[in-house]
């Protein structure tokens, strides 16, 4: 009974020494795609944000310049198309959560 007790002792510590690289691979596979993922969505982020602060911003000083600029009917349109983006953004990020490892990236 003493011999069983430290095969299987001995077969457990084997278990383990093969899980381990393997559990690795696994975590830095998924720790990859998922910091691919993070920059991509922070990337396309950064590019709504941008736009929205392209809107803002030149309101003052084109206000006194142009009146073509500050078209309520162009700002409206861009809006839509920002949260059409957005709509997209959430999307992805919706889809990388329910099914991780299949996203495309389209960029």
């Amino acid at each position: 009974m003493a011999s069983a007790s430290s095969y299987e002792k001995s077969l457990g510590a084997g278990v383990v020494e093969l899980e381990h690289p393997m559990l690795k691979v696994t975590f830095e596979l998924v720790s990859q795609l998922f910091r691919t993922s993070q920059r991509s969505l922070e990337k396309e982020l950064q590019q709504v944000s941008d736009a929205i602060l392209a809107l803002a911003s030149p309101s003052g000083a084109a206000s006194s310049s142009s009146s073509s600029s500050l078209n309520p009917a162009a700002i409206e349109a861009t809006l839509d198309d920002l949260l059409v983006r957005v709509r997209e953004i959430k999307a992805k990020v919706l889809l990388s959560i329910l099914s991780p490892g299949t996203e495309n990236d389209s960029n």
